[in-house]
């Protein structure tokens, strides 16, 4: 009996056995683990956009009265409606009662790039100017003899009679004697500035507002501290500035029309204005007009621009020699000192880099 019951157990073991067996070799019959990687990218936003256009700057204007505006249809020295012509085609010019050719320059930045930027720019300017001070024109005078001097003297007390017998000059007083090796000049044109004279007026529109600065120089600094605040020029004169290859890095995502430069819909005129009241601008615009026509004249003018000194004593003003130099000097070795610039430029380069 006992020998029965001891074989159903060990029958019932092991089925048991048998069932966990089959139970473990279902469940661990392999190995399996799982996993899952996945991205997508864009292509980051650049959209920048960098625009010129335009000029300043022409050979030949229309008149005031000519229905074509400031510019003329075609070009010509003498053609009806035209006030003021350059003697060569292309070679640009400017004078009292002109204004921006073709409406002016304009430039600007703008776009929203999702990458960091280096905006730089480069920008030279230069004015026409006249400093401060006295000047005049020395004009031929026909002197004969004793008496022709007296009234030539006499007619001109103003502003005097000056001799020469080489570079120098000197005035002529009452009791002079006539001396037929000398040469006679009358001052003319004679006109006295309190301030430096910049006769071409620049304005730089910013979304309909105007900047303060009125010149070339002015409007380059303000510019470039755009760009960069603060920052100061290469080259540098009341009359000239060079602002070379400044940058400024914006971070991703700057909006570079209204924010990082903020140069982003610029328009540059200029004017020259014309007067008929025969006051000081009239005649310093003649004195800038008389030196830039002896500048490199050939044959020579017989006329002499002057810087005129408190005691009367004048001095021949001179050019620079370099053919690019448009400076005009009173003076001569290291006491000479630039009284006028006769030219006047605007140039601009703009270029938006990405940055790593």
């Amino acid at each position: 009996m006992n020998k029965n019951k001891m074989l159903r157990l060990a029958s019932v073991l092991l089925i048991l056995t048998l069932l966990t067996t089959s139970i473990i070799g279902g469940t661990f019959a392999k190995y399996v683990t799982t996993d899952q990687a996945r991205d997508t990218a864009r292509v980051a936003k650049w959209g920048v956009v960098v625009t010129t256009s335009g000029s300043l700057y022409s050979d030949a204007y229309a008149d005031a009265t000519s229905s074509s505006g400031n510019l003329p249809t075609a070009w010509t020295n003498s053609g009806s409606g035209i006030s003021v012509a350059a003697t060569t085609a292309n070679d640009n010019v400017v004078a009292p009662g002109t204004k921006s050719y073709d409406g002016g320059l304009s430039f600007g930045i703008s776009g929203n790039p999702e990458v960091a930027v280096d905006v730089k720019t480069s920008i030279t300017a230069e004015d026409i100017y006249l400093k401060a001070g006295t000047y005049g024109v020395l004009v031929p005078a026909v002197v004969k003899d004793m008496e022709s001097l007296r009234e030539i003297v006499k007619a001109n007390n103003a502003d005097g009679v000056y001799w020469s017998n080489g570079s120098d000059y000197t005035k002529v007083d009452d009791n002079d004697a006539y001396d037929g090796g000398r040469t006679y000049f009358v001052l003319a044109n004679k006109v006295t500035l309190a301030a430096d004279y910049f006769p071409v007026v620049y304005t730089l529109k910013d979304s309909g507002s105007s900047a303060s600065a009125k010149t070339a120089v002015g409007i380059a600094e303000k510019l470039a501290d755009a760009v960069k605040s603060g920052t100061p020029a290469t080259e540098s004169a009341v009359y000239k500035a060079t602002y070379a290859e400044i940058s400024q890095r914006f971070n991703a995502n700057t909006d570079l029309g209204t924010k990082g430069p903020n140069l982003k819909d610029e328009k540059l005129t200029w004017e020259w204005e014309y007067t008929d009241d025969k006051g000081s601008k009239d005649l310093a615009d003649t004195i800038l007009g008389d030196l830039i026509a002896a500048r490199g004249a050939s044959p020579a003018v017989d006329y002499v621009v002057v810087s005129v000194g408190a005691d009367g004593s004048v001095k021949a003003l001179t050019f620079a020699t370099d053919a690019d130099d448009y400076t005009v000097k009173s003076g001569t070795g290291d006491a000479a000192l630039v009284v006028a610039n006769l030219r006047t430029k605007f140039d601009i380069s703009l270029t938006v880099t990405q940055v790593d």
